[in-house]
Parts: structure tokens; sequence; C-alpha cells
């Protein structure tokens, strides 16, 4: 979903809702807490910035509040648990891999 936001940076509509859209996707699939992160605030924060996206539509993409992009935000206290996740290059073998 983050690369939805990228591309609504550099202006290019379609991209910022297909990748926005197919985040959301992904993250209604997981329960509302997973590893100490609130992943029904998220959908419900990037919920309302995809409509207000629709709302300006490509004309007014430059428009969008920037503020309006969703943080992830912990729910229960459980950050060890989010720590713990392998990061890209641990899955990926290493940047020599």
């Amino acid at each position: 979903m983050g690369v939805g936001f990228y591309h609504l940076a550099r202006g290019n509509f379609r991209g910022t809702v297909l990748s926005i859209s197919r985040g959301l996707d992904r993250l209604r699939r997981l329960p509302p807490v997973c590893r100490g992160i609130d992943v029904e605030g998220l959908i419900a924060d990037a919920t309302l910035a995809l409509q207000e996206i629709h709302q300006f539509g490509p004309s007014r993409l430059a428009d969008f509040d920037e503020h309006h992009i969703p943080r992830i935000a912990y729910d229960g206290g459980d950050r060890e648990a989010a720590r713990s996740l392998p990061t890209q290059s641990e899955i990926h073998g290493g940047i020599d891999g």
C-alpha cells in the first residue's frame, strides 16, 4: 500500500488507486490486530484516504493532504512482536542473496 502513496506523490492517479486498493485487499485478510499492529485502524484510515483521492480525481491529486496518509499504529503494546518480523533483506537472503 505504501507504493500507492509514492504514486500519489508523483501524480500518478491510476497507480495510486490500484496500489492502495491492492494493499487494502491484502490487509482485509488479516485479523484486526496482527503482530501488535492495528490492522483494523490502518484499513479504516487507508479507506478514507482512498475515498478522498477518488473525490479529488486525477486533475486535483496534488490537493490531497499528506497528513491523511495512514500511519501504522500499535495495539496492545506488542511492539516486540512487530520488531521480530523479518526484514526484506532477511526474507530475500541478504543484499547479495
